[in-house]
């Protein structure tokens, strides 16, 4: 039986735009495994088991980005929204590459000087002393799961679910009969989506130190600027551009700041 992966031939999406979604997500999953056990004190490659990691790691992501890239695709189609227009041929690569590259620089700075800010207004818990800082390399490898695999998980898929959830309340409620997205519900998706992206951090920023207001408030807020910078690139130029962006960011933060001895923790 022949497989046809021209486009909304896989179950209403473009099969060949998932597939590739799925696959570069995935790795980016594989690739960030190096920093999580730095980031725990210890080494990938020193585990007796680290194949059977690696091999478990992989399917774990495959599967959970692949329903995710799935789902986003196919509720972007239904709110009629074209979440990824160079891969599906409609935008250049190079139209927003440097407004790409330059924003999520400039947010990493931004961040780096709220953190100083934020520091010199609260008082935070000591981080643990088990906690390890990641090495350059490391980081440049998760970087590339901050730019790809979040973006898939939390643009992707959930700025569009959390506006067909809010255009469904609406049409429920009356106030709404179509499910087509707007400006100002997809603005509220994009600031939802980017305090959970602030408050994702709290799980692996409990490992390392106490969990108080203070905390709560530096997450969301450090991370919630990034999210709405790459929601803006999502919702105005596409995915991949949201994707370089935070790939740039994540390159001045786990890259760059480690190399000058700086570090956001």
């Amino acid at each position: 039986m022949e497989i046809i992966m021209s486009k909304k031939e896989l179950y209403g999406v473009d099969g060949k735009i998932w597939v590739a979604l799925v696959f570069a997500a995935s790795i980016s999953g594989l690739l960030v495994l190096p920093y999580s056990f730095e980031f725990a004190g210890q080494s990938l490659f020193a585990q007796p088991n680290v194949l059977e990691i690696i091999l478990i790691t992989f399917i774990q992501y495959l599967v959970m980005f692949a329903l995710l890239a799935y789902f986003g695709l196919r509720i972007s189609k239904k709110i009629e929204f074209e979440p990824t227009p160079v891969l599906a041929g409609k935008t250049k690569p190079r139209t927003y590459l440097a407004i790409s590259v330059v924003s999520g620089i400039l947010v990493g700075l931004c961040l780096v000087l709220l953190d100083l800010l934020l520091h010199s207004i609260f008082v935070f818990p000591d981080i643990s002393s088990g906690a390890g800082a990641p090495s350059a390399i490391a980081g440049f490898l998760a970087s590339f799961y901050g730019g790809i695999g979040e973006e898939v998980l939390l643009r992707l898929f959930l700025v569009p679910f959390l506006c067909l959830l809010i255009l469904g309340t609406m049409r429920l409620l009356g106030m709404s009969k179509t499910c087509k997205h707007t400006d100002n519900i997809m603005w509220v998706s994009i600031i939802l989506a980017s305090i959970v992206f602030g408050l994702g951090h709290l799980p692996a920023t409990s490992a390392i130190m106490a969990i108080t207001p203070s905390v709560v408030l530096r997450a969301v807020l450090l991370n919630g600027v990034g999210g709405i910078v790459f929601g803006w690139l999502f919702f105005r130029k596409g995915l991949e551009f949201a994707m370089i962006s935070h790939f740039s960011l994540d390159i001045v933060l786990h890259v760059l700041l480690p190399l000058l001895n700086f570090s956001l923790l």
